[in-house]
C-alpha cells in the first residue's frame, strides 16, 4: 500500500462518515481522526498530490488548495527557495497535464503501470525523482494490523476504546513531530538518500516503545 492510498481512504472514510445519520456518527468520526492523528505524516499528503490516481478524486473532495500547501511546506523544509518555487511550478503543470506533462501517450499508461512506474515515463527532473522516491515508500500490512492493536480495535477484549498506551495526544504529537525532524535524512538538496537502511533506521524503531508506520524505500527502480 502506497502512503497516497493511505490518505486517499483516510478522506473517503470521513466523507462516508460525514453522510452517515445517526446520533453517533460524531463519536465514531472523532475516533478516527484519533487514528489519524497518530499515524499522519505530512509526506503521505505529498504522495497523495504526487499520484496520478488522485487527481481528479483530490478535486471532487476539494482538498486540493490544501495538498498545494501541504507540498510547499514540505519542500520548503527541505529545499532551498529557489528549488522550492521551481517544484511547486512543476507540480502545478502535472496537475494540470501542461507541458512537459501533456504526452497523451504517457497517461493512458496510467491504468497499467503503477505509480512510481509511471513517473519514469517523463523526461528527467528534480521533480520526476521526487515523485519517484516519495511514491516508492510503501506501508505494510504487518504494521497496520500492529497499529490497529495499539489503538484497542483487535487482540484486547475492549474492542471499541481507542487507548495509546495511556498517552495523551500532545504527548503523541511530540513524539512525531520528533521523528519528522529525522525525515530530513530522507530527502535532501541534491537528490535523496539512497539506501534503504536509512529509511529503516529511522522508521523501524518504535516511538518511545509505541508502535508507529513503518517505511520501505525500495532500493531500485
Amino acid at each position: 500500500t502506497t502512503l497516497s492510498s493511505v490518505y486517499s481512504n483516510f478522506r473517503k472514510m470521513i466523507n462516508i462518515i460525514q453522510n452517515i445519520s445517526c446520533n453517533f456518527s460524531d463519536k465514531i468520526q472523532t475516533c478516527i481522526e484519533a487514528w489519524w492523528n497518530y499515524v499522519y505524516h505530512i509526506i503521505m499528503m505529498v504522495s497523495y498530490m504526487l499520484d496520478l490516481r488522485f487527481l481528479e478524486e483530490s478535486r471532487i473532495y476539494n482538498i486540493e488548495a490544501i495538498g498545494y500547501n501541504t507540498f510547499t511546506t514540505f519542500t520548503t523544509q527541505k529545499f532551498r527557495q529557489e528549488k522550492t518555487v521551481e517544484l511547486f511550478i512543476e507540480i502545478v503543470k502535472f496537475r494540470n497535464k501542461s507541458s512537459p506533462y501533456d504526452d497523451d501517450i504517457i497517461w493512458e499508461f496510467a491504468v497499467k503501470l503503477n505509480s512510481a512506474l509511471w513517473w519514469k515515463s517523463w523526461p528527467d527532473s528534480s521533480f520526476k525523482q521526487l515523485a519517484i522516491k516519495v511514491l516508492k515508500i510503501l506501508t505494510l500490512s504487518a504494521t497496520a494490523e500492529q497499529n490497529f492493536s495499539t489503538f484497542g480495535f483487535i487482540h484486547i477484549n475492549n474492542k471499541t476504546n481507542i487507548r495509546i498506551n495511556n498517552k495523551t495526544s500532545q504527548e503523541i504529537n511530540q513524539e512525531i513531530y520528533n521523528k519528522d525532524q529525522e525525515v530530513e535524512d530522507i530527502i535532501y538538496e541534491e537528490g535523496f538518500c539512497e539506501s534503504i537502511e536509512e529509511i529503516e533506521q529511522i522508521y523501524s524503531s518504535d516511538i518511545d516503545n509505541t508502535s508507529t508506520m513503518e517505511l520501505e524505500l525500495l532500493n531500485n527502480y
